[in-house]
């Protein structure tokens, strides 16, 4: 395979990257399907040959954005390393022998750890830092109901509602935009172990050890934070509020994951189809409000235990 002889090479894997990262500045339309897989030739150059030849590939993007853009594009190369560094760590612990659930279960700690270290430093500083992306927001929205008023396709009553809606909503953004930048990494990271877990096996090569995703369960203690800090978000206001919601929505995750966990079972138990379950991904993707019901499906799972009831149901059938 292409990808399997690109990622043998240091050289080679660190210009998969490379254009992946820099080619969706000029075609804007792949941006989100390329530069989200950015650190999978990391991940398997790193799985298959070390973190110092990882290392060796990491560096090759920084010197593209060096060589073609006539400088080192600061905000580009810092998504960069963020998007990279944790590939890095897994691939180390992956080949220290690390289940795949056990690394990924590593990085949300860090990122819980990294998620109040913010909170509490942007609490002490007067929330500087999310005021000033608010400020931002607020020049974008201005400069939004400026090109509207300017044209006479939208009346004055359309103008101020839209004004309200974007407050509305620039404001939600503001306030929750940790646990959104956090939960976006960690789910950029999830999705790329889980596509170096699908590739390795197709390759046969033994580099992740084996591990059934579908019975994934959330150590209970963890369902007492998620309560305590959404008691938090509810009974407060201000900087206490903003600590206990962003920490709600952070903690979250790991049940949208054991939902998703459920579901597979339900879909195996129930011989669902292949065009079926396409259609539901599909709708968990785009749906909001689906997400949001998987998201509870894990956290009540954590009580009642859905796939053991299944087990036992099939275990009784005659």
């Amino acid at each position: 395979m292409l990808l399997q002889k690109l990622t043998g090479n240091p050289l080679l894997a660190g210009t998969l990257a490379a254009l992946l990262l820099i080619l969706p500045l000029s075609q804007i339309y792949l941006l989100f399907p390329l530069q989200l897989i950015v650190p999978l030739p990391i991940y398997l150059i790193a799985l298959r040959q070390g973190n110092r030849e990882g290392l060796l590939a990491a560096g090759v993007p920084v010197l593209f954005c060096l060589g073609l853009l006539g400088q080192i594009a600061l905000p580009l190369v810092l998504t960069y390393v963020v998007m990279i560094f944790f590939p890095l760590l897994a691939a180390w612990l992956l080949r220290g022998g690390w289940r795949p659930i056990q690394v990924l279960g590593g990085g949300f700690f860090l990122s819980v750890i990294f998620l109040v270290l913010f909170l509490l430093w942007s609490a002490f500083t007067g929330n500087a830092f999310l005021d000033g992306i608010h400020s931002q927001l607020m020049v974008s929205k201005q400069e939004i109901l400026t090109s509207m008023s300017a044209t006479s396709q939208f009346d004055a009553k359309l103008i101020v509602e839209m004004e309200q809606n974007l407050n509305e909503a620039f404001k939600l953004f503001a306030l929750l935009f940790p646990a959104m930048f956090l939960s976006s990494w960690f789910t950029i990271q999830v999705g790329n172990l889980l596509l170096v877990r699908y590739v390795v096996k197709r390759w046969q090569m033994p580099l992740i050890a084996e591990q059934d995703l579908s019975s994934l369960r959330i150590p209970f203690f963890l369902v007492w934070p998620l309560i305590a800090f959404g008691l938090l978000a509810f009974l407060t206001t201000g900087s206490m509020q903003r600590f206990g919601i962003n920490l709600v929505l952070f903690l979250a995750i790991p049940y949208f994951f054991q939902g998703y966990s459920v579901v597979q079972k339900l879909f195996l138990h129930y011989k669902v189809s292949v065009f079926t379950r396409a259609i539901f991904y599909m709708m968990l993707i785009t749906w909001t409000a689906l997400i949001l019901a998987v998201t509870v499906l894990g956290l009540f799972d954590t009580w009642v235990d859905f796939r053991s009831r299944l087990t036992t149901g099939a275990d009784n059938t005659p």
